[in-house]
């Protein structure tokens, strides 16, 4: 998987705070490129990574709900677009060029999740992501 730089979570020498870690979790999100622009000749530097698709998501997604889906809490929305891609933080951003099964890679990418909240109480709002269990959920897909 290609990224900009090492794993962020390399960058810590010991275990620290559970916040700390998951920020460096999350700060993966910047390095990891689109892996389906990288394989369709874009260079990286014009290459989206996982972070610029997570903010264009929970930006948009808002939007979008607010001025045409009355019926979804636009707010939720964005909360769950922030969190829809987080399951690439271990995994990396996994393409249908990778031949990689549906289930599997769905299955992989909870696990990478799992991984990063197991060190929080509750990592309900991105289970509601995966779960598709709301209106919100099921639109941000």
């Amino acid at each position: 998987m290609e990224t900009k730089y090492k794993h962020t979570s390399e960058l810590l020498a010991e275990k620290t705070n559970p916040i700390i870690d998951i920020f460096f979790d999350f700060a993966q999100m910047k390095n990891l490129y689109r892996q389906g622009w990288l394989q369709n000749g874009i260079s990286k530097s014009d290459c989206e990574t996982d972070a610029d698709h997570i903010f264009g998501v929970a930006l948009m997604g808002y939007i979008i709900a607010r001025e045409y889906h009355p019926d979804l809490d636009a707010k939720k929305v964005m909360e769950l677009g922030l969190f829809h891609e987080l399951g690439e933080v271990f995994v990396g951003d996994i393409t249908p060029r990778d031949n990689v099964p549906t289930e599997k890679r769905k299955q992989m990418e909870f696990e990478s999740i799992k991984k990063t909240f197991s060190k929080l109480p509750n990592p309900q709002k991105y289970i509601e992501y995966e779960k598709k269990e709301s209106p919100e959920a099921k639109f941000v897909e």
